[in-house]
């Protein structure tokens, strides 16, 4: 009888390798009961400013797993249930698309007017674990200005980052911390993008333990998950962002509704007001956008239908039905007047 094993899908950073520093503890990976998918992306083949040089990565990621879930010699070894993602630098920004995030590609005119594009995403990876993750450095930002691109985002994902890091700036990725809308977990440390040895373990062990949690479902790592702010001293680890969704009460928060063209919000807290909001599609041309029609103060219920939050302009709803589908949205305010909304993800739930 064939025994299903977890899968962990691995990207490695921009011109690396996975048989370098990695292929080690891959090989710690494998040694705990995981079926371990290292790609080799070939990212010299592109120039800096050429788009594919990102975006054909989590396509690769995609049609590798297709690949490997059709083949003979895994087929029935592999749990399709429990498959997650690892990445380190530019891997972990791979990492961070394929769970739903958009990015804005290096030509001038996309960074200028921050331009988000979609690029391959893939559901059957539940959630990623990274190392160093690649979100920007200086005028540029993958994941747009404050990081909207990944609002997204809804899948648990993890990050191990140096505060000193100048290749994967720190303050990129609190950014995308920021918006970030599923389970999310920032482990700091005093480390530029080289991790030291002892930083390197540690990162590591984190990564590990959230793949456990959060992919195979370990009770123990669970527990341990949401117990420590350390897994050690070696490299000065230090849990500094930890935000988990509770899933399963997603479904009880008052649905939004889309029908005829109009979305219709039955509460959301705006300054401490809840109101009840009708916003009706514009257009569905490279970008959806919705427009203010109505809003009306109401009491405030016990169940909010979405969340807005005023210093970023991010609008959630956990829970919109579209006719017999239900969606995890998120929206972006980009106009005042009139008041216009541009939706940035949507998750099928």
């Amino acid at each position: 009888e064939k025994t299903p094993y977890p899968l962990i899908v691995y990207s490695h950073g921009i011109n690396d390798h996975p048989s370098d520093i990695a292929f080690t503890h891959l090989i710690d990976i494998v040694s705990h009961g995981y079926i371990v998918l290292a790609l080799f992306h070939g990212d010299g083949r592109w120039g800096e400013l050429e788009e594919r040089r990102f975006n054909l990565r989590p396509l690769s990621v995609k049609v590798a797993l297709d690949a490997l879930l059709l083949h003979p010699d895994f087929v029935g070894h592999i749990d399709v249930e429990k498959i997650g993602g690892m990445g380190e630098s530019f891997g972990g920004a791979t990492m961070l698309a394929l769970l739903g995030a958009k990015v804005v590609n290096p030509n001038f005119a996309s960074i200028v007017g921050n331009v988000l594009s979609d690029v391959q995403t893939d559901s059957r990876i539940k959630a990623a674990a990274t190392l160093v993750p690649y979100m920007g450095a200086g005028l540029y930002s993958l994941f747009g200005r404050g990081g909207g691109g990944a609002s997204g985002v809804t899948r648990p994902f993890l990050a191990n980052s140096g505060t000193e890091d100048t290749v994967a700036e720190y303050d990129d990725v609190q950014a995308v911390f920021n918006v970030l809308s599923g389970a999310k977990y920032l482990v700091e440390y005093p480390e530029t993008h080289d991790f030291s040895d002892g930083a390197d373990v540690d990162a590591w062990t984190w990564m590990k333990l959230f793949m456990d949690a959060k992919v195979r479902g370990d009770a123990q790592a669970t527990e341990s998950l949401g117990r420590i702010q350390s897994v050690g001293d070696n490299g000065k680890d230090r849990l500094v962002v930890v935000e988990e969704i509770d899933l399963v009460s997603v479904p009880t928060a008052e649905a939004a509704i889309f029908a005829d063209n109009i979305l219709t919000i039955p509460s959301v807290m705006v300054q401490e007001q809840a109101y009840a909001i009708a916003l009706n599609l514009l257009s569905s041309v490279e970008f959806y956008t919705f427009g203010l029609v109505s809003v009306e103060p109401i009491a405030t219920p016990s169940a909010m239908s979405a969340t807005f939050d005023e210093g970023t302009g991010l609008l959630n709803l956990p829970l919109v039905k579209v006719g017999n589908l239900n969606y995890s949205i998120n929206m972006s305010l980009t106009g005042q007047d009139p008041v216009v909304f541009t939706l940035t993800g949507a998750e099928e739930l």
